[in-house]
Formats: structure tokens, C-alpha cells, sequence
């Protein structure tokens, strides 16, 4: 779940390189781009060496479909995933609705890494929650101190 995370942000990010108004914007953006390919990167590693095969893709409705084209049980409803690329691209203040979209979108990734944290024994997945946990707290923490001097008011908490 947490690589199709990362690929909907990419996908915000990217939109984020041809619309975004301010350099800042375009820079993040662009680090989101390489740092969650990196991490998507370590998660297919991952998951090649405790299952033998590629992760799972995911399906239009956020369930993951296993080798047989079913969907895998429990897996469904990516609640928290939501991302509205129609509002994104059709933005009055594109740079404004990407800082709302962009932070929600990285404290569902915290939680969900914080939520991985109490339950793995691997060590790899453990350094990998920790690490999202950091860089999009911090990213979060940015796009907070912009959005308080641009627009003179704090991000919306939409989670």
C-alpha cells in the first residue's frame, strides 16, 4: 500500500514540476520525486526478498490484486489515499491546493509507517518506516511554515 502511496504522491509531484507558481513548490516537489522513487525502490527490494515476487499492483478501487487477478483480502479501501488530481490540476492557486493535498497526503504516509512500526520485526522495514516518518514530518513542517507566510493562516488538518 505504502508504494502506491508514493506513486500518487509522484504523480502529484510531477504535476507539481509543469503548474507550481513558486521555486519552493518545484524543489520539494522535485524531492519528493527522488526520494520516494528511492524508497519505492528499497519496498520492491523488500518485498522481492521475504515473497519472491514483484509487490502486488494496485487496482482503480485501492485493492491489491494478487497473482491470480483477485483482489487480496484485506487489502481494499486505501482510506486516506484520496488525492483529488481534478482539484489539483484545476487549482485557481495550483501552489496553495498542492501545500493541502501534498500534507495530508504525507501524514496518512507517517501514520501508516507509524502503524508499521508497531508491528514488524524486520529491521530494513523498521529503518524504512522510521525514515518516511522523518522526511515527511519535516516536509509537512515546510510546507506548514510556507503556507502561514504565503496565505496568513495554517494548513487545513483534513486527515
Amino acid at each position: 500500500m505504502m508504494t502506491a502511496h508514493h506513486q500518487q504522491a509522484m504523480e502529484m509531484a510531477n504535476l507539481a514540476l509543469t503548474r507550481a507558481k513558486r521555486p519552493e513548490v518545484k524543489q520539494l516537489a522535485q524531492k519528493i520525486i527522488k526520494d520516494q522513487k528511492s524508497e519505492i525502490q528499497t519496498m520492491a527490494t523488500l518485498y522481492k526478498t521475504a515473497y519472491g515476487t514483484a509487490i502486488p499492483s494496485m487496482t482503480m478501487g485501492g485493492g491489491m490484486m494478487g497473482k491470480d487477478g483477485n483482489s487480496m483480502n484485506g487489502m481494499n479501501g486505501m482510506n486516506g489515499m484520496k488525492m483529488d488530481m481534478n482539484a489539483l490540476t484545476n487549482a485557481a492557486d495550483f501552489d496553495k491546493e498542492f501545500l493541502q493535498q501534498m500534507s495530508v497526503h504525507h501524514r496518512t504516509a507517517a501514520q501508516m509507517s507509524q502503524m508499521v512500526l508497531k508491528t514488524t520485526k524486520s529491521p530494513q522495514i523498521q529503518t524504512l518506516a522510521r525514515s518516511i516518518v522523518k522526511t515527511q514530518t519535516a516536509e509537512i513542517g515546510q510546507m506548514q511554515k510556507w503556507y502561514q507566510s504565503w496565505y496568513k493562516s495554517n494548513l487545513p488538518n483534513n486527515t
